[in-house]
């Protein structure tokens, strides 16, 4: 099955992705990065909950990047200001940007290392990107492991990469990025 069909099938599946952390996330961006006409590059927009909450927030001109098209409809209909289909593996974004958002994406990268250091030169003068990643190897995942568990290990598990603390800081800076 094709990179595009896949997303496709699990844009249905998984969508819409709302939940506590998506606040969280957004919440951050709020508090910490005052938006003054930024131009925003939403990564994976998925189904525009994000983009709708950003849009709450105040003067961000949001592009946002998907391979799914149903996704990068979503994310227009939500208030993205411009909507690109990509692959992200095999083509290059191109703009600057003053904020990239990588919102539980590059566990379904076959080269993160390789996405990231791509974005970065997408970033503009003081640019930012906030990365997000899944921490599958929290209290109750261990707790499933030791028994026998193993939901995340199955052959149509949609996450291609497993990240530790550790194991994402380490990606984050051999792509070039300084953790703030």
């Amino acid at each position: 099955m094709g990179q595009k069909r896949y997303y496709e099938k699990y844009f249905d599946q998984f969508s819409p992705r709302s939940d506590d952390r998506t606040l969280e996330r957004v919440s951050l961006i709020r508090d910490h990065l005052k938006p003054s006409n930024a131009q925003l590059l939403e990564v994976s927009c998925g189904d525009g909950t994000e983009t709708a909450l950003l849009k709450q927030i105040g003067a961000f001109e949001i592009t946002a990047i998907d391979i799914s098209e149903r996704a990068l409809a979503a994310a227009l209909q939500q208030g993205a200001n411009k909507a690109i289909q990509l692959d992200l593996e095999t083509e290059r974004v191109d703009g600057t940007y003053q904020l990239i958002l990588c919102f539980e994406v590059l566990e379904h990268l076959v080269n993160p290392r390789k996405v990231l250091e791509r974005l970065r030169e997408n970033l503009g003068p003081d640019g930012r990107m906030v990365v997000s990643l899944p921490n599958e190897f929290h209290l109750i995942r261990r707790m499933q492991f030791l028994l026998g568990i193993f939901e995340f290990a199955r052959y149509d598990w949609h996450h291609l990469r497993f990240f530790s603390y550790d194991e994402a800081k380490r990606l984050l800076t051999d792509s070039g990025l300084v953790i703030v």
